[in-house]
């Protein structure tokens, strides 16, 4: 009796195994993430695009030729506007995505004690140089796929360089700015910030 009764204590007392999360599980929640964020920019974008693109459609008759004209012209003429509503949009997702690395990985990190300081990393020689370079090696390789991407769809190439130019291009200062401060920080928190924490956790 009294040995049921210890078994039955050291049962009650011995926690529950922690499930561990599924890696599909994790990948959904990845690119669950990535849809939130080019969501969040894109909002703004869409009010100024969605009536060039309407207009360009009721205008063309379903000549695909025309169609691409008559938006990319009309996006020409509407560059300051699709600029500006650009960089409110990023804006918008890269103070989004902040607040919920510092309040959902960054505090949690450093309440559990396990937040690990990136400054003394910054000091070692052969972090920076590993920074330099596959700062270089990514630049290198989105240079080689809009390269293939103009060999293998030209057309589609072309209308892509012209609608990015026509983004960036409204108001030049402010495109620098969208483009330089912007999206490196809004993807920096998304894909190593948030995504890569969580899964640093689902393989540990």
């Amino acid at each position: 009796m009294e040995n049921n009764i210890e078994n039955t204590q050291q049962m009650q007392e011995t926690p529950a195994p922690i499930k561990k999360p599924s890696k599909a599980g994790a990948i959904f929640k990845g690119l669950l993430l990535i849809f939130i964020y080019v969501t969040v920019m894109s909002i703004p974008q869409f009010f100024v695009i969605a009536p060039i693109v309407a207009n360009a459609a009721l205008q063309s008759g379903g000549d695909m030729v025309k169609y691409q004209e008559i938006a990319l012209q009309g996006m020409a003429d509407k560059s300051s506007a699709i600029t500006l509503s650009s960089a409110i949009g990023a804006a918008i997702a890269v103070v989004i995505m902040v607040l919920w690395y510092y309040f959902g990985v960054y505090k949690k990190n450093v309440k559990a004690g396990t937040h690990e300081s990136v400054l003394p990393k910054l000091k070692d020689p052969k972090a920076i140089l590993f920074l330099i370079t596959g700062s270089i090696a990514g630049f290198a390789s989105a240079i080689l796929v809009q390269m293939l991407a103009n060999v293998l769809m030209p057309q589609v190439a072309s209308v892509f360089n012209q609608t990015m130019n026509t983004v960036t291009s409204g108001i030049p200062l402010l495109g620098y700015v969208l483009t330089l401060v912007c999206a490196p920080i809004g993807e920096e928190m998304v894909l190593r910030g948030i995504f890569m924490s969580r899964a640093r956790k689902l393989a540990a």
